[in-house]
């Protein structure tokens, strides 16, 4: 999918796609997270001048070969989609968790771009 068509991605492509129906209440601000984090994608790719991901993932590989390093750029261009930190005010403390960072570190070098991709989907789907 190219930057124009998650710039302009909708519920209508959320259904197709996903096969989640737009009739659930209980559903509905999934729908919702889905379609801003798709359209948030199309925008910044358009911003970094990128007309797709695989263009951003490449030229991001070109400068270090290693899975750590892609996740890294991803959370540094797309924050509002792949930053996982949050932070929690208890009343007397502020306690941050860092689960991108946590993960970040353990992630071995990899030498091909195969490897880098199924570590990056691994990385993905332990984040669903």
């Amino acid at each position: 999918m190219d930057a124009i068509a998650l710039k302009s991605f909708s519920k209508n492509d959320v259904q197709k796609y996903f096969n989640i129906p737009l009739d659930v209440k209980e559903l509905e601000s999934l729908v919702n997270l889905i379609v801003i984090a798709f359209n948030t994608c199309g925008e910044r790719l358009f911003e970094l001048g990128f007309t797709d991901f695989a263009s951003f993932v490449i030229t991001t590989l070109q400068t270090e070969k290693t899975a750590a390093y892609l996740v890294q750029q991803l959370v540094s261009a797309f924050p509002e989609v792949y930053d996982d930190s949050y932070s929690y005010n208890t009343g007397n403390e502020t306690i941050q968790v860092l689960l991108y960072k946590k993960f970040n570190s353990q992630l071995p070098s990899c030498t091909t771009f195969m490897h880098t991709k199924i570590l990056f989907s691994i990385y993905l789907t332990s984040r669903a």
